[in-house]
């Protein structure tokens, strides 16, 4: 099966001038290909094309850019067949997802989220954490950030129940000894979203566990060598000491 050569960790930090470069070059293999049987190749380039839009977005956020890069990933999922190539399109439901999400954020638009909710869920048709354990973590991911984010619109206990499953879910595969940023970085988000839940049941044991998991996120951190994150997590597990003391009056 043809795979693309990009995701977004390899593209977020290409300067503009080589991000435009690459799309134009994309571009140009795409009119070769028109009107030719070459499904594989063109789906590959196009997921390409999406994280080079992405990635632009990211860097000088403007509709069109988002726009582009949705469009790209979205027509990805009509040339990749489920029955035919499972990974690919859970692969392009994932990219299409984290997509809507970035969009959805930049716009403020809880429509868009729960659109990327819908993308995510689409990839666990076929990602599993027995079979494949680490997209299947990095969707449960992108779940949890989009849930995290409806969370705080809505307020609701059902949308900090999802958001703290998803996390949990993800942490289970995302370990400190394979991806210790990412690991740091995720504990410290389920920290917060485990707070926020707390706070909306007025539920101290349910605060200690989010100061404990705060505590581990800003030692990962200061390991890391990032001592911002450290000091960050000592100020938001102080925040978690305080509420912990007035819900337990």
């Amino acid at each position: 099966m043809f795979k693309p050569r990009y995701d977004l960790a390899a593209v977020r930090n290409m300067d503009q001038t080589r991000l435009v470069a690459e799309i134009a070059e994309l571009k140009g293999k795409l009119n070769a290909m028109n009107g030719r049987d070459m499904r594989g190749p063109e789906a590959a380039a196009h997921e390409d094309l999406g994280w080079l839009y992405l990635a632009l977005s990211l860097r000088n956020p403007n509709k069109q850019s988002y726009w582009d890069a949705m469009n790209a990933f979205d027509y990805v999922t009509s040339l990749r067949y489920q029955d035919e190539d499972p990974l690919g399109w859970a692969r392009a439901h994932t990219s299409l997802g984290t997509a809507r999400f970035a969009f959805a954020q930049w716009r403020d638009d809880p429509n868009w989220m729960i659109k990327a909710v819908h993308s995510h869920r689409s990839a666990l048709a076929v990602y599993s954490r027995a079979e494949t354990p680490e997209p299947w973590s990095n969707v449960q991911l992108g779940l949890a950030h989009a849930m995290d984010a409806l969370s705080q619109r809505e307020q609701t206990e059902k949308r900090h129940e999802e958001t703290v499953w998803h996390y949990r879910a993800a942490l289970t595969e995302i370990l400190p000894g394979r991806r210790p940023a990412l690991w740091a970085d995720t504990k410290e988000r389920f920290a917060r979203a485990l707070a926020r839940h707390a706070l909306l049941r007025k539920d101290a044991a349910l605060m200690n566990e989010a100061r404990l998991h705060m505590l581990a996120a800003g030692l990962a951190k200061r390991k890391l060598g990032d001592e911002k994150g450290f000091k960050d997590a000592q100020a938001e597990m102080a925040r978690m000491n305080a509420a912990m003391k007035t819900m337990e009056r």
